[in-house]
């Protein structure tokens, strides 16, 4: 195989959700409303997916403990205790390994402003521990680095249809 320049790439093979110049903010803050309805319904959509899509397989990684209110992946109506139970066994996943300290500054950001999209400066150093100790992170590495791939491959595919139909009235 070649290489391929830069040009030809796709938004998600050039995307490291890792990287310094990851651009959280310009992602996490996009405003949406000013973008056309169809727009808006596709990102809202796709990123439900991609956020549904991570759930299920953070399920399948941190599995219920014995005794948690359920052992079988969750069913429609009573994921909200399930789902708090697998918060809690991810904090303990990455409290578990040597990047506790910067997991916990994230973590106590988001408990004091409600929410971890104010809370993104602490994710560069998150990322670099996290890094760091690969061997120990590695499953919720590659559940990161999949999920946003695929949320890319997604979005791009629709930016893609969109130039299209002018492709096809000629």
């Amino acid at each position: 195989m070649g290489v391929t320049s830069s040009s030809s790439k796709g938004i998600a093979d050039e995307l490291n959700m890792r990287s310094d110049q990851f651009p959280w903010e310009k992602i996490v803050y996009t405003n949406l409303e000013d973008r056309p309805e169809k727009q808006r319904v596709y990102f809202r959509a796709t990123v439900e997916a991609a956020v549904d899509g991570l759930w299920r397989e953070l399920y399948a990684l941190l599995p219920p403990k014995v005794g948690e209110s359920s052992t079988d992946q969750p069913k429609e109506g009573d994921t909200e205790r399930d789902d708090e139970l697998l918060v809690e066994r991810f904090c303990e996943f990455m409290k578990g390994g040597d990047c506790k300290e910067s997991f916990k500054t994230l973590e106590d950001c988001v408990k004091e402003s409600g929410s971890v999209l104010k809370c993104t400066k602490h994710l560069p150093m998150l990322i670099k521990c996290v890094d760091a100790h690969s061997d120990y992170y590695k499953p919720i590495i590659a559940l990161g680095e999949s999920t946003v791939k695929q949320l890319a491959k997604d979005v791009e595919a629709f930016v893609l249809s969109q130039k299209e139909p002018a492709a096809r009235d000629d």
